[in-house]
């Protein structure tokens, strides 16, 4: 299953990449991961996280990891998740590009579902619907702070 979107960050190229570079920032634009702990190698972080089904809170271990940077062009990542019993996997891209607005943030990502959710196409739907709004609000997050951080 395949996610990708995007969205403009007003602010430079470099700045943008130093946020989503640094584990600290970027767990902090995951909903509900508290006690995170950064990889020894600052490169992946791993924490329980959240998710808001209507009116119920869902809190799962997951994490992230880079698997490859480019810095201030984009890279790599694993994400990973453990939510009853099953694991939900994906890697996915994100590229940075220069547009008069700022940076254009895109990003691309390819869940792994587990067996019994591949079987239900309705499931699956859901579990889509899920991941696509968790990563749009993680961008959201990184794009609110750096407005915040340039005073717009």
């Amino acid at each position: 299953m395949e996610i990708a979107s995007g969205l403009t960050v007003a602010a430079p190229r470099r700045q943008v990449w130093d946020f989503l570079a640094d584990s600290k920032l970027l767990s902090g634009c995951v909903h509900g991961q508290e006690d995170v702990e950064i990889g020894d190698d600052g490169l992946s972080f791993a924490g329980p996280a959240t998710i808001l089904l209507g009116s119920r809170a869902l809190r799962f271990p997951a994490s992230v990891t880079w698997l490859e940077q480019q810095p201030h062009v984009g890279g790599r990542l694993r994400a990973s998740a453990l939510i009853g019993g099953h694991e939900f996997a994906g890697q996915g891209t994100i590229r940075l590009d220069d547009v008069d607005e700022g940076t254009a943030v895109r990003w691309q990502l390819d869940i792994v579902l587990p067996p019994l959710l591949q079987e239900n196409r309705l499931l699956a739907q859901l579990v889509q619907n899920i991941a696509g709004a968790v990563v749009e609000r993680v961008f959201s997050c990184v794009q609110a702070h750096l407005r915040e951080v340039n005073g717009g």
